[in-house]
């Protein structure tokens, strides 16, 4: 339900604008993440970079705005953003030293205000496409939820109990068709019950 395009084109403001427009013009790659509120995440640096030649090291040379942001030791990069702040998107950029030589990396980082927010679509098929499986945000806070999944005609496709954002749009062994709709039901364990769509890009 939430376009990360879309997001990023309404909550810019114009200094934000210009600064991303200067900064992708140096950038080789352009990633997207999303954190909830309060919350930390920890990306892989190079889980959707791919380099010819060995790794050196990184550095970050671009901070966020509006949080924090480390490379771990484990080739990753954690990103608090500061206390109740949202509805925000900030950026970060960093240099891989490589044998090959230097290649510079912009991240896009959108800040949700929701605890939970339910995406409406994935690619299941597309390993350098973000996401690519069905992502709830925030279900970790929600241990003891439940999904269903159905297609147009009502059949069920899918069932978990604790939800750990790992359906990739397999049934029986095979892919759902691409483009279809398809029906969840979320029950946050908790007592809040959440449904909609979601479609297989």
């Amino acid at each position: 339900m939430y376009n990360i395009k879309v997001a990023i084109t309404i909550f810019l403001t114009i200094l934000g604008i210009g600064n991303l427009l200067a900064y992708e013009r140096n950038a080789k790659w352009d990633d997207q993440i999303i954190v909830i509120k309060n919350n930390s995440i920890v990306f892989d640096i190079l889980e959707n970079d791919v380099l010819k030649g060995g790794v050196q090291d990184f550095e970050l040379i671009k901070f966020p705005l509006f949080g924090e942001a480390k490379i771990n030791f484990d080739n990753s990069i954690s990103f608090k953003p500061y206390e109740e702040i949202c509805e925000e998107i900030d950026y970060l950029e960093y240099i891989i030293r490589h044998d090959d030589g230097v290649d510079t990396v912009g991240v896009h980082i959108e800040i949700l205000c929701e605890s939970l927010t339910i995406m409406s679509s994935f690619y299941p098929e597309e390993t350098d496409k973000i996401p690519n499986a069905f992502t709830i945000f925030g279900v970790e806070n929600f241990p003891q939820n439940t999904l269903y999944v159905f297609n147009n005609s009502g059949n069920e496709v899918f069932y978990s109990r604790g939800y750990a954002n790992n359906w990739n749009g397999v049934y029986q062994g095979k892919l759902l068709p691409h483009n279809k709709i398809y029906y969840y039901v979320f029950n946050d364990g908790i007592g809040q019950v959440y449904s909609g769509y979601l479609k297989l890009n």
